[in-house]
């Protein structure tokens, strides 16, 4: 595993979304590319669609609709931390199974993948904050739009998704 060379370069290992140990840049080397919200997306998950997932993004023109979401339904929307994505996940399948066995939920995964890639830790703590505002935006567009219950979302995050859930939290208007 190659690690940062240079002075003023600081680093760490730890493991990613699937165990791995991978280099987390802290300071002294920047990211060459910065990925945006346009590359969030938001994954439903129901007991009628419990393995083919609705994909879903949103921006400022164009508000997502979920076929499967029922707003009487109770939410669980989870969120991936750092080195973490909706493809290589090894944590979103067991706990998306385990949800729908045990009720008939809405089952969110937020998949802020490229804003939360390794080795760039810095640049994805940065990150949580435009992610948050962006997922609270999703929950007030499903509150407006549906009649859901802000009460009936629980949101779940590991590692950094947790600072992410917090400031979705901060950042819901409605409700």
């Amino acid at each position: 595993m190659p690690v940062p060379d240079g002075e003023g370069v600081e680093w760490m290992l730890m493991p990613d979304g699937q165990g791995n140990v991978q280099v987390a840049i802290l300071s002294g080397l920047e990211p060459r590319y910065a990925a945006g919200l346009d590359t969030v997306n938001f994954y439903l998950y129901t007991r009628d669609n419990p393995k083919r997932a609705e994909k879903r993004a949103m921006n400022d023109t164009c508000l997502p609709v979920f076929k499967y979401f029922k707003p009487q339904r109770k939410s669980k929307v989870l969120v991936h931390g750092f080195g973490d994505n909706a493809a290589d996940s090894l944590m979103f399948p067991i706990l998306r199974d385990a949800f729908l066995a045990r009720g008939d939920y809405n089952v969110f995964w937020v998949d802020w993948g490229e804003m939360a890639a390794t080795p760039w830790y810095r640049n994805a703590a940065r990150n949580t904050g435009p992610v948050g505002r962006h997922t609270a935006s999703l929950l007030d567009h499903l509150h407006r739009s549906t009649g859901a219950d802000m009460q009936d979302f629980h949101l779940v995050g590991f590692s950094l998704g947790a600072h992410v859930v917090g400031l979705t939290g901060k950042n819901v208007k409605t409700g």
